[in-house]
């Protein structure tokens, strides 16, 4: 339904939408003992979506995005951050993150990039 998966995917409001619940009820996960096998080496999955009009539409992949075989360029890792910190950081904060991992190998002293990410209790 949304395209991707974010951090307000699973939150309350997002888990109690009408359209979402209608929807979970149409959806079954089962084990492939095969691709259970196949792991880790491989991380195969198969999705299979029938339309409306029957028509069934079928994707797998052993290689997904992020795995060794498959891995993710900078572009990619930025973009899925900041999906995933979203509401939960202000893009400021955000992106001195980035920097300060991208740099990690110039950092004087590592406590000063986990300061970036310390969660205050």
């Amino acid at each position: 339904m949304d395209g991707a998966i974010r951090a307000d995917s699973f939150n309350e409001e997002r888990l109690r939408d009408p359209r979402l619940r209608s929807l979970m009820p149409k959806i079954s996960i089962t084990e492939n003992k095969d691709y259970t096998r196949e792991f880790p080496g491989k991380l195969t999955s198969r999705f299979e979506v029938k339309t409306k009009d029957g028509k069934t539409l079928t994707e797998t992949t052993s290689y997904p995005k992020g795995h060794a075989k498959n891995p993710m360029n900078d572009a990619d890792v930025e973009s899925k951050f900041a999906g995933l910190t979203e509401g939960l950081l202000k893009p400021a904060a955000r992106d001195a993150i980035v920097r300060a991992v991208r740099d990690l190998d110039k950092a004087a002293d590592v406590g000063s990039v986990l300061e970036l990410v310390r969660v205050d209790s």
